[in-house]
């Protein structure tokens, strides 16, 4: 998310402007909230990713009877899991 995105959505969120420059009021503290927001959201996906590769361990761990899955995609599922949460965390913000 830019600075010019996080404008953006102030404006179209209606967020109070000064009158005589049109400028978001309090417009710095607007960007620390849409980061923090952002980095949150971000860990959350990457929580949810991390759980469905542990889920598929879980699953390549189960008897051969329970197991729904290869042995094989059961260790390269995880793998691609952790990944992808470490790209989702590294995206960070372009503020």
């Amino acid at each position: 998310m830019t600075r010019d995105d996080i404008i953006r959505m102030a404006r179209e969120a209606e967020l109070p402007t000064i009158v005589d420059t049109n400028e978001i009021l309090g417009l710095n503290s607007v960007i620390r909230f849409a980061v923090l927001v952002a980095a949150a959201e971000r860990e959350e996906c990457a929580k949810v990713v991390d759980e469905a590769g542990y889920r598929y361990e879980f699953r390549a761990n189960l008897p051969d009877h329970l197991r729904d899955i290869t042995l094989e995609a059961g260790r390269i599922a995880p793998m691609v899991c952790l990944n992808v949460a470490a790209k989702i965390r590294a995206r960070g913000s372009n503020v």
